[in-house]
């Protein structure tokens, strides 16, 4: 394997960091063992699982939401007011630097939200981010004061400047990449790490010398890509990685018997589900689409595989959304005398449905694929599993049925349901879904009257489990994570995001 330490030196001198400064003294270098590296560290560039754990050490939010307290706290910008019931006022944290060295002032914030990466048509990150936002124009009202205004009234206003894909740039280096690419393997923010490399087995990131708050006790992290879950285990245990990511509970005895390493595990607020491509000759008919959704035992997925340490949920939502739970909805659950009489109904005649998944990019995804291809098989369908190694190749148009799984950033449905199926959303804009049923209840979901929004939730939940049905929900997508003994770590909650920072992770030795 290539030495980390040797691998992208000109991405840093791109990135405007110079040489590597020294970092906080008795700080330790971390290894982090992983099923797969991103792409890219923009989040409008890399939508994935590998980019959420990185990210949000190098570039940070306007604003911070505590899981615990469930409130906004600062981070990037100090105060915000509501300027009317469209329009959010920033009023940005002053000394804060850049990873090159430039000051962060709210042009950078018109930066990262304008036109030149992010609003419009035009903008490179559009089309991946526009599920997220709502903003109709970002204004810089002086240097550390900065007006967003949307093009709606939002509930979640705030909500979604503290979260996935809100994410500050510097715009001085943006400006400078040599191209959209170029600048998701060099990007350049405010946070505790800086970027030093990337490419397809590793990446590497340095404590920020810089930083504005807190340094973190850790000196630099490598994340390095292991397919293997046996081989991640073993170095665990070794003590070649101080953590490793993604594998199941019929492991935890292996790791914690060890005496050198433990399990931490936590609820990820993310929902593992499968997509249905309605181009499939197939698929197109909605009957076969909840055919394929009653033939499955989502409680026998739960029991094999992750031992009942993960809950089934009621359908597409989680209670952590609150008052907008809708707790008697009664979502698909496991019939397969219906899926046969809805296959026979549709005049299935054993045509090919392929499925696509990859080599446990989530947790037991290999054999919840054949587990469910044994359930499809029992009431009749001709389900064939075809392992692949990229998204893209997972998400090519027309072929039938691919992994997927709904982060809920916002604790809201607007923050998971609909974020995934509105217009312009991830599976419509790949075009492997439709229905103007659904997106007619999106204004009723955006009113601020609860009463309202509840009856448009239960509507949308009727549709997608029994109706257009895009897909179905499994369970929800696990976080476990292993950890050498030597090591104090905070585990993330309802988040995949493997936080690094000051007080979130400290050492026993």
């Amino acid at each position: 394997m290539t030495d980390p330490r040797k691998l992208g030196l000109s991405l840093l001198l791109a990135a405007g960091a110079g040489l590597l400064a020294p970092t906080t003294a008795g700080a330790r270098d971390l290894v982090v063992a992983t099923t797969a590296s991103p792409r890219a560290l923009d989040p409008m560039q890399a939508n994935t699982t590998p980019a959420t754990r990185i990210i949000s050490n190098i570039l940070e939010t306007l604003v911070e939401y505590d899981y615990e307290s469930r409130m906004i706290e600062p981070l990037l910008a100090t105060s915000w007011e509501m300027i009317d019931d469209r329009t959010v006022e920033f009023t940005l944290r002053d000394g804060v630097k850049c990873h090159n060295g430039e000051d962060f002032t709210a042009e950078d914030v018109v930066i990262s939200l304008g036109p030149q990466r992010y609003l419009g048509d035009g903008a490179p990150g559009w089309t991946t981010a526009r599920e997220y936002f709502l903003i109709e124009s970002v204004e810089a009202v002086d240097r550390l004061r900065v007006r967003i205004r949307n093009t709606e009234p939002d509930p979640l206003v705030l909500r979604r400047f503290s979260s996935w894909m809100s994410q500050m740039v510097c715009g001085d280096a943006y400006l400078a990449a040599a191209s959209w690419e170029d600048w998701g393997r060099n990007v350049v923010g405010t946070g505790a790490f800086r970027l030093v490399s990337l490419d397809s087995e590793t990446v590497r990131i340095e404590a920020n010398p810089d930083y504005w708050g807190e340094p973190s006790p850790v000196a630099a992290v490598t994340y390095t890509v292991v397919p293997e879950v046996a081989s991640r285990i073993a170095g665990l245990i070794t003590g070649e990685y101080d953590f490793i990511t993604d594998f199941t509970p019929d492991q935890f005895e292996t790791i914690e018997a060890s005496g050198s390493a433990y399990v931490v595990d936590g609820a990820t607020g993310n929902i593992r589900w499968i997509v249905y491509d309605h181009r499939h000759p197939v698929l197109a008919d909605p009957r076969m689409r909840v055919a394929l959704s009653w033939a499955i035992d989502r409680d026998l997925i739960v029991e094999t595989l992750f031992r009942g340490q993960v809950v089934v949920p009621n359908s597409f939502q989680s209670e952590m959304f609150g008052d907008m739970f809708i707790a008697d909805h009664q979502p698909i659950g496991y019939d397969p005398d219906k899926a046969r009489a809805l296959i026979a109904e549709a005049g299935y005649n054993g045509e090919e449905i392929a499925y696509r998944y990859r080599q446990d990019f989530y947790p037991g995804e290999v054999q919840t694929a054949q587990i469910l291809q044994a359930m499809w098989r029992d009431v009749g369908l001709n389900v064939v599993l075809e392992l692949k190694e990229t998204s893209a190749e997972i998400q090519q148009p027309g072929l039938g049925i691919y992994n997927l799984s709904q982060v809920i950033y916002w604790n809201d449905p607007i923050g998971g349901l609909w974020r995934h199926l509105q217009p312009g959303g991830f599976i419509p804009n790949r075009e492997n879904w439709s229905s103007e049923e659904f997106f007619a209840l999106g204004p009723d979901l955006f009113s601020n009257d609860l009463a309202t929004r509840r009856a448009a939730f239960a509507a949308m939940l009727q549709i997608v489990d029994y109706g257009g049905t895009p897909g179905t929900f499994l369970h929800e997508l696990p976080g476990f994570w292993g950890v050498s003994n030597s090591i104090e770590w905070k585990p993330p909650l309802e988040d995949v995001f493997m936080d690094f920072r000051a007080g979130a992770i400290s050492f026993r030795d």
